[in-house]
């Protein structure tokens, strides 16, 4: 639910600045959608790690400095993630719990603040790198049959490495696709779209 009230608010505020991007270049706006691959476990003391793939979105905004120079803040959805384990390794040492192998989830998300230097192959097209700073967040839960038990939740902060090529259509528009690795601990691939780069 919580995630969903980001993302929900989020469009909106950027729905809003929509038509200052398009007029006060160099603000633009960006959306993407793809694939989130969580490569390595999550959650010490849980009995498992998550390890799989989901889908993924992000919405951005950010500026452009020149044709080279470009800054971008982004809201990610990292996708939800299961894994086999033990909800008796988080439960309050001070409450009984019956040892027990239940599915665990861990829906993640996150917002990163990363450079992104482009290098124009054409007049219309471009490669682009990004380097960065992500605070991800994943809220663990134990799913049993009519029931989900919130866990906790795992916090942590680290480092944006990734690249893309964006075409530039004539007009505010652009697409692009993209690879990003959080941390060693997500990989994405994403399509995307720009609006007033």
């Amino acid at each position: 639910m919580r995630r969903l009230l980001h993302s929900v608010v989020l469009t909106i505020v950027l729905a809003g600045l929509a038509p200052a991007a398009q007029a006060l270049n160099p603000l633009f706006l960006s959306a993407k959608t793809g694939e989130s691959s969580l490569t390595i476990g999550l959650a010490e003391g849980l009995g498992s790690d998550f390890v799989g793939d989901d889908g993924s979105f992000g919405l951005g905004l950010g500026v452009s400095l020149g044709k080279y120079v470009v800054f971008q803040a982004e809201y990610q959805d990292l996708g939800t993630v299961s894994a086999m384990g033990s909800p008796c390794t988080v439960v309050d040492p001070e409450v009984l719990c019956i040892a027990q192998v239940a599915r665990l989830e861990a829906d993640s998300t996150g917002v990163s603040l990363s450079f992104m230097p482009h290098l124009p192959l054409t007049k219309r097209l471009s490669l682009y790198g990004k380097l960065g700073y992500v605070s991800w967040d994943s809220d663990i839960s134990a799913v049993q049959e009519a029931s989900q038990q919130f866990l906790g939740t795992l916090e942590r902060e680290d480092a944006v490495i990734g690249g893309g090529l964006r075409i530039f259509f004539p007009g505010p528009l652009g697409l692009f696709v993209e690879y990003e690795n959080l941390g060693d601990i997500f990989e994405m691939i994403s399509v995307g779209a720009t609006l007033g780069l």
